[in-house]
């Protein structure tokens, strides 16, 4: 019986991180192996309630270390005032909204809090849908039973 997992791979694309006055970018994704992209971004319990998070959206590259960085037209997140601890963004994509005609085929999740007067927590989870080869969960990202 095929899983739903094995056409899909769901990793940490960040892991918690404060970005109180700064900002992170989240592990690439190779998007010559999948058709579409999520990245959910999840406000960690330690998040100062009077700073905003000012940048949420998707960049893509030419390879996995972000070489030739730049944004994907329209894969922003915008109104990024969080209250509290728990809130959820999801960024989405796919293949075809990357440059890939001039090697554009990596994407990542870029956050930044700009003016930050606390600790500001972060986590992003990065999945590939849509694999164009069935992994059989070979990545164990799940255990089968």
């Amino acid at each position: 019986m095929e899983r739903i997992t094995d056409n899909m791979f769901v990793g940490v694309g960040l892991e918690t991180t404060d970005i109180g006055a700064g900002n992170a970018t989240s592990a690439y994704l190779n998007m010559g192996t999948y058709d579409s992209a999520c990245f959910i971004v999840t406000i960690g319990a330690a998040w100062n309630a009077s700073d905003t998070l000012d940048t949420c959206k998707l960049v893509q590259a030419t390879d996995a270390i972000g070489t030739g960085v730049k944004d994907i037209s329209g894969k922003t997140v915008t109104a990024n005032d969080p209250s509290a601890s728990g809130e959820v963004y999801t960024l989405e994509c796919k293949a075809s909204d990357l440059d890939l005609a001039n090697g554009y085929d990596h994407v990542a999740c870029y956050v930044a809090e700009v003016t930050g007067t606390g600790v500001d927590d972060v986590t992003i989870i990065k999945i590939g849908h849509n694999a164009r080869k069935k992994y059989a969960n070979m990545l164990g990202a799940t255990a089968r039973g």
